[in-house]
C-alpha cells in the first residue's frame, strides 16, 4: 500500500524518511522531487487540503488557492497534508485506497501532537527518533496501517514518555474512525485492552449482560466469482469479490482470534469492522496471548465481536488460482434449402473443474436471436428448455441440481428462424461460416459449498471472555463454532 513515507519541514528540510517496499529503491530522489515540486515550485498539487485552516493552502504561498493535496508523477502518487509547519507525505506505486491514506496521515499527526506534543518543525528535529518508533508500530513491512490507538501505543514506545492518557483519551474518542468509518481498515481500539477499561471503548458491544445457554459462533466465508472470456478463449476478466459474515451468540465479552491466510488476497483491498484488530504472530519479541502458530506472513486478527450478525470483512481478490468451470462453446448457421429459413446450430460443452465437491443449482443461459421460432435440442444431462424473458429475447436455460466435480456434459441446439428474421440482413444466405457479433454471452449461475476459489483460509480460531469477575480471573466457557466456505457465480460469462 504505503511505499514510502516522508516528513519534511515548512521550508522543505526532510527530517523523516521510511521505506517499505523494495519497489522504491530511491527514496532520497523521490524526496526530493516532492521538495521540488511541491514545497518550493508550488506546482501540481502545491496544497493541501488537509491544510491547518482545513481547505486552503499549507505551504509558503499567500495566494490563497485551493490545491489538490495529490500529485501523480508517472506511476508515483505522493498524497500529503501540511499540518503545525510539517510536511507529512505517503508515497505509494500502486492503486491505493486514498482516503485510507490521508486517514493514516491524519492519525499519524495527531499521535505526533496529542502524545508526544511534537507540533512544530523544531521539535520535530529533536524527536525524530520517536516519530520511527510511531512508524515502526503502525505500519506492517507491506505499508498497511494495522494499529493507530493511542492507550496501545503507549505502551510500546519506549523512547519517550507520552502525554497524560488522561488528556488524550476525549481528543482519540472525538477524533473517530476517520475517513474509513465502520469499515476502514486502521482499527481505533484495542480489543485485548479495552474490556479492562470503560465499556463505551466498544460501543458496537454496550451490554456486558449477554448470556446465552449455548455460547456459538458461526463464520462464513462467501465468495463471488466474475469471469469474462473471449470468442478467442482469452481470459478478459478474473476476480472475485469476497466476504466474511459472522453470527456470534456469545455470552459476556469475548475476544474472537483466527488467522487469516491467503497467497491472492491483496491485504490493501480489504474492509475492515470497526471490531477488528490486526496484529502480526510475532512483533519484536514479544508474544500475544494466543501465541499458539509460528507461520511466517499469517495475519492475526482479533475483535471483540458484535451480538448478532455482522459483516466482519470484505474483499477483493484479482486472479482465480483455478476457475470452477470451463465452458467451450460452438456456433455456425445453415440455411434450410426447402424454407430458407436460417438454422443456428449450437454446441455447448461445459466442465467442472473442481474435484471431490458437488455444485448445486447450476444454471445455463445460452441466447437465442430474437427471430428463433423453434429450437430442438440433445442433452447429455440436467434439464432443458426454451424460455422468453419480458424484454422478447429468447434464450435456452439448461439445468443441473447437482452437478459433481471432475465431469462433463454436452448440449446440442437446432434453433429454425422465420424467414422475415433480422438474421438475413446480417448474413449472406451463401455465407454459412459467419456468426453475428451482436450475440449475448453465455451465462452461468452456480454454488458451491465448502469451496474456495481465492484460497483464503481461516486457522486456529478461538474464543475466550474477557469479562473480568470479581476475583479477577476470566469466566471460561465452551463455545461450539462453525466456519464455512461458499462460492458463487457473480458475472460468470462466455462470449461466442
Amino acid at each position: 500500500m504505503i511505499s514510502s513515507l516522508f516528513i519534511y519541514t515548512q521550508r522543505g528540510d526532510l527530517i523523516v524518511t521510511k521505506a517499505l517496499k523494495d519497489s522504491i529503491r530511491k527514496s532520497n530522489s523521490l524526496a526530493e522531487v516532492f521538495r521540488v515540486q511541491v514545497i518550493i515550485g508550488g506546482g501540481n498539487g502545491a496544497a493541501s487540503n488537509f491544510s491547518d485552516q482545513g481547505v486552503g493552502n499549507g505551504t509558503g504561498s499567500d495566494n490563497g488557492d485551493t490545491r489538490s493535496p495529490i500529485l501523480t508523477l508517472g506511476s508515483t502518487t505522493f498524497h500529503h497534508i501540511y499540518k503545525n509547519n510539517m510536511w507529512i507525505v505517503a508515497v505509494s506505486r500502486n492503486n491505493v485506497d486514498s482516503g485510507l491514506v490521508w486517514e493514516y496521515l491524519c492519525k499519524l499527526h495527531g499521535i505526533m501532537v496529542e502524545m508526544y506534543a511534537i507540533n512544530n518543525d523544531e521539535l520535530l528535529r529533536d524527536n525524530f527518533w520517536t516519530v520511527y518508533e510511531i512508524l515502526d508500530h503502525t505500519l506492517n513491512v507491506n505499508g498497511v496501517p494495522f494499529d493507530t490507538d493511542m492507550h496501545s501505543l503507549c505502551e510500546r514506545i519506549v523512547s519517550k514518555k507520552p502525554a497524560d492518557l488522561s488528556k488524550l483519551t476525549l481528543a482519540h474518542n472525538k477524533e473517530g474512525h476517520g475517513l474509513a468509518g465502520k469499515t476502514g481498515s486502521i482499527s481505533s481500539y484495542n480489543p485485548a485492552t479495552a474490556v479492562t477499561k470503560d465499556i463505551s471503548n466498544i460501543p458496537w458491544r454496550k451490554n456486558q449482560d449477554i448470556h446465552y445457554k449455548k455460547n456459538e459462533i458461526y463464520i462464513n466465508v462467501l465468495e463471488n466469482v466474475n469471469l469474462l472470456i473471449s470468442k478467442t478463449g482469452e481470459i478478459l476478466k478474473n476476480n472475485i469479490d469476497g466476504k466474511i459474515n459472522v453470527d456470534a451468540r456469545l455470552s459476556g465479552i469475548p475476544l474472537v482470534s483466527f488467522e487469516l491466510t491467503s497467497n491472492s488476497v491483496d491485504q490493501s483491498s480489504m474492509k475492515f469492522h470497526e471490531c477488528v484488530k490486526l496484529e502480526k504472530r510475532y512483533r519484536d519479541g514479544e508474544k500475544n496471548w494466543d501465541d499458539y502458530s509460528k507461520q511466517e506472513g499469517a495475519n492475526l486478527i482479533t475483535f471483540v465481536p458484535p451480538d448478532g450478525p455482522f459483516e466482519l470483512l470484505a474483499y477483493h481478490s484479482v486472479g482465480i488460482s483455478s476457475i470452477p468451470f470451463s465452458i467451450v462453446p460452438t456456433i455456425t448457421q445453415t440455411v434450410n434449402n426447402k424454407t430458407s429459413n436460417i438454422e443456428m446450430h449450437y454446441s455447448i460443452k461445459i466442465k467442472s473443474l473442481f474435484a471431490n465437491k458437488i455444485a448445486t443449482n447450476v444454471v445455463m443461459r445460452i441466447p437465442l436471436t430474437d427471430s428463433t421460432a423453434d429450437c430442438s435440442m440433445e442433452l447429455s444431462g440436467g434439464k432443458c428448455k426454451m424460455v422468453s424473458a419480458n424484454n422478447h429475447k429468447k434464450f435456452v436455460e439448461w439445468t443441473f441440481a447437482k452437478f459433481k466435480g471432475s465431469t462433463e456434459h454436452f448440449i446440442t441446439l437446432t434453433a429454425k428462424t422465420t424467414t422475415a428474421s433480422p438474421v438475413t440482413t446480417q448474413f449472406d444466405r451463401k455465407d454459412t461460416s459467419n456468426v453475428s457479433a451482436k450475440q449475448q454471452p453465455i451465462s452461468l449461475a452456480f454454488e458451491i459449498s465448502m469451496y474456495n476459489g481465492s484460497g483464503l483460509t481461516i486457522k486456529n480460531d478461538r474464543v475466550r471472555n474477557q469479562l473480568i469477575s470479581k476475583n479477577g480471573t476470566d469466566h471460561q466457557y465452551k463455545v461450539h463454532k462453525w466456519i464455512k466456505y461458499d462460492t458463487r457465480a457473480g458475472n460468470y460469462e462466455v462470449r461466442f
